[in-house]
Order: structure tokens, then C-alpha cells, then sequence
């Protein structure tokens, strides 16, 4: 009940498979998210930051990102009203050309309000593209604008859009890092072709869109972007907890993502193929069962070389000990006990060493072949 006082009226936008995800309705999903967001949720009052006017530089910005003619109304033409329910204008890549011209009235308002409620911010298209992603759910417009600012306080996008301290150029270079352990062929197709600052850009893009620009060309962007997004909601960590790694679940998502659709790029001959293949990528990147599976299973190639490294070098260590202490070593050594200690510390550091190397070289191809195991269902029957 309290799930579908959070649900907008008009619902015909939406695909009736969205109403639903692991036989969990939306209402109950929405329900879910507030709870885990908790008081982080409600912080910020919607209506008085919507009542306030933006400066002419963001309405314009705003308006021209929706495709909207003229300037409608700031009356309350909420995301589920059945005015306007007729598709609107063609709109460029964006996520917005998925919804109603009322829709997109809302989704107006609502970065209105972003606008005012971050001068800083202002407003920005990476930003809009997921609110737009958002919008496409068959919720109300201040639901809308909540879940959208828990999101970016959640996962700390203020790095990204405001502060600009390098930060970005961090989290692309470890996806990049994560995407080379896991499919080192997909990295190795784009440098072959002399593309390589391509793959960052195409990286830089899912992370400050949260995935939304990917999935922005499909109508059926609510559908796609639902179990994505529940994801990044249930995997963000609470501001309380001021060592979390905020976007450590949007980075591990991206990696995920580019993983499930390697073949796409790896298949290109020349550059303007692989141009092609990205082109390809934004519009038909799919979010099915084989990606939900690999970013469910939370593969991360350090964590596997880190284990095993550690693993076989405890291993290690109790071995030569063993072998130094019961194997009369020390004894064929009593006559020269600081060469025989020397030897002993030298020949156990070595083995160690090796072994971490050799355990850590162990635990990347592990990860690969975990990768590989949730892909081949997918892969063998292309």
C-alpha cells in the first residue's frame, strides 16, 4: 500500500514486464530502496526547491537538452498525469526521448530544482541523463528528484560533476585496470587500432551517466535500466560511513557491462569498425540474465590474486620451515650457524616471493575463468 502511494497514475509509458523484477513488483522495489537509503532519503524537501526559480542560462540548457517547444507552464503536471501522454519530438541521445512531453515537463521541473538546490551543479548532462533514466520508472516527480539526489550524495558524483579533483580520471583508470584482468582482448583490440583513448572516453561516459547514456536509445530504457539501478541503490554505502569506497558498485556495474559485451568490440577489424562497434554498444547494450550474474557475483581479479597470492605464500612459508626443521638442515649446518640461518631467511623470503607472484598470476586467471563460466550460456549459442 505504502509502495503504491509512491507509484505515478499514469503507467501506460511503461512496459508492464518493468512493473516487476525477481517477482518483487515495483511498488515493493520502491519501498525497499527508501528504507535502505533511510534518512538520507528524505533530507531534502522537494516542493519549496521547485517552487524557486532557475536563472535563464539553466532554463535554457534544460530545455533545449528535453527538445521541448516553448516554455510549458511550472503548474503541477506531475510525471503520471494522462495530459500530454502522446510521444513528443524527436529527441537526440538522450534518455528523455523515451517519455511523454509530460514526462519531460516534470523531468524539467526537476532539474529545475537541481539547479536550485546545487548552484554548483547548475546543470549538467551527464547528471540529466540519469534523472531522464529515472523518470522513464512509473514513479511520482518527487520521487524522481529524491532517489536522483540520494544517488549522487550516495555515491559522492559531486567528484565528478562539481569538484573535478581527479577523481574521474581515477575511477576510468581502474575500470580500465579491472576490465584488462578480466578481458584482457578487449582492451588489447582497441590499443591494437590505436584507439585506446576511445575505450577511456567510452568508460568516462557509463560512469558520470551511471549507465543511463548506454541504455538511453532503447524504448525500453525503463525496463533496462531497472535492475541496474536497484543495484547501485541496495550496493550504496551510507554516509555515516566515512570510509566506505563510494562508487566501488558503479565501477565494479561498468566493468561488469563492458565484460558482457566484449565480443562487440573485439570482433572490429579496423578503426572505423570499432567505431561502429561502440555506436553499437550505446544502442544495443542489453541488461540479461549473463550481466545480472556477473555483477551479482561481484568477480574483482585483486581480490582473487590477493587471496591466492596470500594463500600459496602461508603455504610457502609453512613448507620451508618444515623442510629447514625437520630435515636435518641445521643440524649438517651446526658447524656454521650464521650461514645456515642466512641460507634459511634467504631461501624462505625467495619462496615466498615467487609464490605470491606465482598465487597472484593464479587468482587472475581464476577471476577470468569465473568470467568466463557466466558468459559461455550467452557465448555458445551466438
Amino acid at each position: 500500500e505504502v509502495g503504491a502511494c509512491l507509484i505515478a497514475s499514469d503507467l501506460a509509458p511503461v512496459p508492464p514486464s518493468a512493473m516487476s523484477m525477481n517477482g518483487a513488483d515495483f511498488g515493493s522495489l520502491l519501498v525497499q530502496w527508501q528504507e535502505h537509503l533511510g534518512e538520507e532519503f528524505e533530507t531534502v524537501k522537494y516542493t519549496p526547491l521547485r517552487m524557486q526559480s532557475s536563472s535563464l542560462a539553466v532554463r535554457d540548457q534544460v530545455d533545449r537538452f528535453l527538445a521541448l517547444k516553448g516554455r510549458p507552464s511550472d503548474g503541477e503536471v506531475g510525471l503520471g498525469s494522462h495530459q500530454g501522454s502522446a510521444p513528443g519530438p524527436a529527441v537526440g541521445r538522450t534518455a528523455a526521448s523515451c517519455l511523454s512531453v509530460a514526462r519531460r515537463e516534470a523531468l524539467r521541473r526537476v532539474l529545475f530544482a537541481f539547479s536550485t538546490w546545487s548552484r554548483r551543479l547548475g546543470f549538467n548532462p551527464d547528471f540529466a541523463q540519469l534523472c531522464s533514466a529515472i523518470a522513464a520508472l512509473p514513479m511520482s516527480e518527487r520521487y524522481v528528484f529524491l532517489f536522483s539526489m540520494a544517488l549522487y550524495k550516495r555515491l559522492g558524483m559531486e567528484d565528478y560533476y562539481v569538484k573535478h579533483n581527479g577523481w574521474l580520471e581515477q575511477d576510468v583508470a581502474d575500470v580500465l585496470r579491472d576490465v584488462e584482468s578480466l578481458r584482457p582482448s578487449l582492451v588489447e583490440a582497441f590499443r591494437a587500432l590505436g584507439c585506446a583513448c576511445r575505450l577511456r572516453e567510452l568508460i568516462e561516459t557509463l560512469l558520470t551517466t551511471m549507465l543511463a547514456e548506454g541504455l538511453c536509445r532503447s524504448e525500453r530504457v525503463s525496463l533496462e535500466f531497472l535492475p541496474l539501478l536497484h543495484r547501485l541503490i541496495i550496493g550504496s554505502k551510507s554516509l555515516k560511513d566515512s570510509l566506505a569506497d563510494r562508487r566501488w558498485i558503479l565501477r565494479h556495474v561498468v566493468v561488469c557491462t563492458l565484460c558482457r559485451h566484449h565480443a562487440l568490440f573485439e570482433s572490429a577489424g579496423n578503426a572505423d569498425l570499432l567505431g561502429e562497434a561502440c555506436n553499437d554498444f550505446h544502442r544495443n547494450m542489453r541488461v540479461d540474465a549473463e550481466l545480472l550474474q556477473l555483477v551479482d557475483a561481484r568477480i574483482d581479479a585483486e581480490e582473487y590474486a590477493g587471496f591466492f597470492g596470500t594463500a600459496t605464500s602461508l603455504m610457502c612459508l609453512t613448507t620451508t620451515w618444515l623442510t629447514w626443521h625437520h630435515m636435518g638442515v641445521a643440524a649438517a649446518l651446526a658447524n656454521s650457524t650464521t650461514i645456515g640461518a642466512s641460507l634459511s631467511i634467504i631461501g624462505t623470503t625467495a619462496s615466498v616471493i615467487a609464490s605470491g607472484r606465482l598465487g597472484s598470476m593464479f587468482g587472475i586467471r581464476s577471476a577470468c575463468a569465473a568470467v568466463d563460466a557466466l558468459l559461455s550460456p550467452s557465448e555458445s549459442s551466438r
